[in-house]
């Protein structure tokens, strides 16, 4: 639930950032595909959570989906450490956190 509000939150802000970028000194390349990067952080988030809750409905090899998601969520977390995004970057760890709670109590 937590990736799923993360990425609505993040693709709802894609027009006010594309027109900022649009409106920057950049160069034309980064005008073009900015809105094609910006939209693929919401559909990573949202393609880890319904990964994670697809975990659910297996039968097998839940633990190493989990596993997987949590680590490439604690990447996602570094990365927004990184970029000087503290809030994502703790919200990312919670759900990286969840989902490896979740690998251990199944």
């Amino acid at each position: 639930m937590l990736l799923t509000l993360m990425a609505v939150f993040h693709g709802s802000g894609l027009k006010f950032v594309t027109a900022s970028v649009v409106e920057s000194n950049s160069e034309d390349f980064i005008k073009d595909i900015f809105p094609v990067l910006f939209l693929h952080t919401s559909m990573h988030l949202l393609g880890l959570a319904v990964f994670g809750l697809s975990t659910l409905w297996m039968r097998e090899g839940h633990n190493t989906v989990l596993v997987i998601i949590s680590s490439l969520i604690a990447v996602s977390a570094f990365a927004a450490f990184y970029l000087g995004a503290l809030i994502p970057g703790i919200l990312l760890l919670t759900a990286g956190f969840c989902f490896l709670i979740a690998r251990y109590r199944s």
